[in-house]
């Protein structure tokens, strides 16, 4: 394959809730949704990555900035616009010895602000940005100001395929990561770029209209089929959760 292989992995409630109601994130200290997840016996990200050695760990914007915030101002750019959209991978960032891996995130309409370069929890993996030509500029020269590296591909939306494919032949990338919510998962699924899917469902029920669920996509078109997937495994635990895993039909055979 011209792209890494994309590995996807979530963690829902029984209903397929990733999230306990709409524009919650990661960071907003709500712990109804962890008031169900139980411990599991087998720490599946840690399993992954012993399977495929990712180095891309990917989230989208939504887990850091809820939909219904508008993103702070930013200082006007005195970079040249033609420096800005195109890729921005600073040498000493990317042929860092110490680096062992991407913390990468999508956000085409540069929401986030104060991104962390780097995490204590995982050394040596710093952060990078999936961008597009519709992202502001200001948000661009924000970047390159804090010399946060990112690729750019697609007009309106990031071009996650064209953009994956420049992670391998720009950074060497065979395998992602996508630990994303529901918007990403589902760009991912109707970009047709997922090759394995992996879900724990734990022992409880959320429901909601607008709540996030596992793959939240554009409807299938009239001449448009479902994703069939083949089991790999699957592992329940004491505890009521549940880990399915599954490969992506007809393409696993070439990862």
């Amino acid at each position: 394959m011209d792209r890494p292989k994309v590995v996807v992995y979530t963690v829902a409630s029984v209903d397929g809730r990733v999230a306990i109601a709409p524009n919650k994130t990661m960071f907003d200290g709500d712990n109804r949704f962890d008031s169900f997840i139980t411990k599991p016996e087998i720490d599946v990200q840690e399993h992954l990555f012993t399977i495929h050695q990712p180095t891309v760990i990917m989230e989208g914007s939504g887990s850091f900035v809820p939909e219904n915030k508008e993103p702070g101002p930013l200082p006007r750019s005195d970079i040249e616009e033609s420096k800005l959209y195109r890729d921005f991978l600073p040498k000493d960032v990317v042929n860092n010895e110490d680096r062992a891996g991407w913390c990468v995130a999508v956000d085409g309409r540069g929401r986030m602000r104060n991104w962390a370069k780097t995490f204590d929890d995982l050394p040596g993996w710093h952060i990078l940005i999936l961008v597009g030509y519709h992202t502001p500029v200001g948000y661009l020269a924000y970047l390159q100001r804090e010399k946060i590296p990112y690729l750019i591909a697609g007009e309106g939306q990031v071009d996650l395929n064209a953009v994956f494919v420049k992670l391998k032949s720009k950074l060497g990338v065979e395998c992602i990561l996508s630990t994303a919510g529901g918007k990403l998962n589902g760009a991912l699924l109707r970009a047709g770029i997922i090759d394995e899917v992996n879900i724990v469902f734990h022992p409880g029920l959320v429901g909601g209209t607008n709540t996030p669920i596992l793959y939240q996509s554009s409807d299938l078109n009239d001449d448009e089929k479902p994703t069939r997937l083949e089991l790999v495994s699957v592992h329940a635990d004491g505890g009521g959760g549940v880990w399915l895993r599954y490969f992506v039909k007809q393409k696993h055979t070439n990862l």
